[in-house]
């Protein structure tokens, strides 16, 4: 069994995760391919999205809060930014997924992306979302994803309750070091230079030590008898910030987490990442203290919910909670209930073999959500639709130019198939309009016509589908590829009457230039019509027998030779 594990180097949780779930696959003999999500985003715009979100944290926390509660009220107003990240990154993440039989997700913008591709049918191997975290943001759903595994049962329950489905409980996932060992636990207080019966508050912030650390580490100065070792992770601005205050240890990134963990008494963060679950494998008491805007905040409330850890609010309650805490009976009573099965194991045993959960029934929103929703696509459909339409027939395609005619013939199946037919198209020099139906029926007769030189244009995929967007899908897309196959040719033009904005943004994402005819020929104008230079036209022969095809176009032939107009591909 081979995976594909999509992540995001968004801080460091995400991609811990990753890397431990691939050891064990790895481990067992199984290939696995590693994805950074953001790297799949085109232009840049995963390194701005980045730096962006980074930036928010630290100089507007509450603009990232405001949004997060608004879609965490409102789920459906998710949408938008899916449908934007689907357009985006489908493709590739398409791609990537090719030779993989399940495709998992820790990061959760990769996991709507997947999801939809799984929900339309374009990605036929089971998905599988990994949710980190104890809360459940609406973003990190989507009822496409075959399995979602979590962390605590709490994570479950509002995982169940955004409509996720093959929802299980299989605790954090950390490597095997993370572990109880009392071994190193003098060893790593001497090289802190902490006395014996010194008791010792870790304070975690993130790879990127966001939020209001050195606010924690001056609460934690009062406390008698504790001294405070942060680690700042890359901040090194932070670890210089922390080094003026007394009687704290500032760390920069630190290796050997295992060992820092057994060392200390308790473990204070303030985002409920991928270090509380170390921490919580090692068996130190957890506090959330001052917790980032958004996730960091959802965070605290569910894991002081769920037992797991406590969330005092201010500078008093924090040094009550930890005077009060006690180091032994925590190891017993927070390792073994959460680590209750092996995520990996669980992905293999439930995907292996078309084992997934089959699709749930769509789950019930409200009025106003479906108004908002119906209201929204109405407006959107509109758009796309007359008023991209009326803008697609300015000319703004490329020109043939102003001695040249751009040409293509339609021609039905028989006519395809006639020597003399082929003989009329070339010596025209016209392009033949090709859709995917009749290029799986007339494979041979179009590969021929590749031969003699003639240029195949995709007319659409000649089949009907039920909304707009397949449409544009099957007609940009599955239509040229299946001509590419079957004849060798690539199209890289697409001729359409009335195009909207779902073809144009599926063309775009092919790498397809979409054309809109000047006029449409029947035979019986065809030759006697008066063609204008720098104009494009198609002439359609298909209801005709193939003897009235090949005069009109003979005749179309000569009286454009005799006006010195040359006639090119569209």
């Amino acid at each position: 069994m081979s995976f594909l594990v999509v992540s995001a180097s968004v801080g460091g949780g995400h991609d811990g995760v990753t890397r431990e779930l691939a050891a064990r696959w790895r481990a067992q003999g199984r290939t696995v391919e590693l994805v950074d999500f953001l790297d799949v985003l085109p232009w840049g715009l995963g390194r701005l999205l980045r730096a962006g979100y980074r930036r928010q944290l630290e100089l507007a926390p509450w603009s990232y809060e405001g949004i997060y509660r608004l879609i965490l009220r409102f789920p459906w107003l998710r949408r938008p930014t899916t449908w934007l990240l689907y357009v985006l990154t489908a493709h590739r993440l398409r791609h990537r997924a090719a030779g993989a039989q399940v495709v998992v997700s820790t990061y959760p913008l990769s996991s709507v992306v997947l999801g939809r591709l799984r929900r339309r049918g374009r990605l036929a191997v089971p998905v599988v979302t990994f949710l980190t975290d104890f809360s459940v943001h609406p973003m990190w759903v989507h009822h496409g994803v075959d399995l979602h595994l979590c962390v605590h049962e709490a994570t479950a329950e509002l995982a169940r309750g955004l409509g996720a489905r093959g929802v299980v409980v299989c605790g954090p996932v950390v490597p095997p070091r993370f572990r109880p060992d009392s071994g190193v636990r003098e060893v790593t207080r001497q090289a802190l230079g902490l006395a014996a019966q010194e008791r010792m508050a870790l304070v975690v912030a993130g790879s990127w030590g966001a939020g209001d650390v050195a606010g924690t580490a001056s609460a934690l100065s009062g406390v008698e008898g504790m001294s405070t070792v942060v680690v700042c992770g890359r901040n090194d601005k932070l670890q210089r910030a922390l080094a003026e205050i007394t009687g704290v240890v500032a760390l920069g990134w630190v290796d050997d987490m295992p060992a820092l963990l057994n060392a200390a008494d308790v473990a204070i963060h303030n985002a409920g990442g991928l270090t509380c679950m170390e921490a919580l494998a090692v068996g130190v008491p957890l506090v959330t203290y001052q917790p980032i805007a958004g996730h960091g905040r959802h965070n605290a409330a569910v894991m002081q919910q769920a037992g797991v850890a406590a969330w005092p609010l201010d500078a008093p309650s924090l040094r009550s909670v930890i005077a009060a805490t006690g180091r032994a009976d925590a190891r017993a009573r927070l390792r073994h209930p959460l680590f209750v099965a092996d995520a990996a194991a669980v992905a293999v045993s439930s995907t292996g073999q078309g084992r997934v959960v089959p699709l749930a029934a769509a789950r019930r929103v409200s009025r106003i959500a479906v108004r908002a929703t119906f209201a929204s696509v109405a407006a959107g459909y509109l758009v796309f639709t007359g008023g991209v339409a009326e803008a697609a027939r300015l000319p703004l395609h490329d020109r043939p130019g102003p001695r040249s005619v751009a040409l293509a013939v339609r021609f039905n199946d028989h006519q395809l198939a006639d020597p003399a037919v082929a003989d009329a198209v070339t010596h025209l020099g016209a392009a033949v309009l090709v859709d995917g139906a009749q290029a799986g029926r007339t494979t041979e007769d179009l590969r021929g016509l590749v031969v003699r030189g003639v240029h195949l244009t995709d007319a659409g995929s000649g089949r009907r589908t039920r909304t707009p967007w397949a449409r544009a899908e099957a007609n940009t897309g599955d239509a040229a590829q299946l001509i590419a196959s079957t004849t060798g040719a690539r199209c890289h033009t697409m001729v359409a009457l009335r195009p909207d904005g779902f073809v144009l943004t599926t063309a775009r994402m092919a790498h397809m230039r979409v054309v809109v005819p000047d006029a449409w020929l029947s035979p019986s104008t065809a030759g006697t019509a008066t063609l204008r230079p720098d104009h494009f036209y198609v002439i359609d022969v298909s209801r005709q027998s193939d003897p009235v095809a090949v005069a009109s176009l003979r005749r179309q032939a000569g009286v454009l030779r005799a006006s010195g107009i040359t006639v090119v591909g569209p």
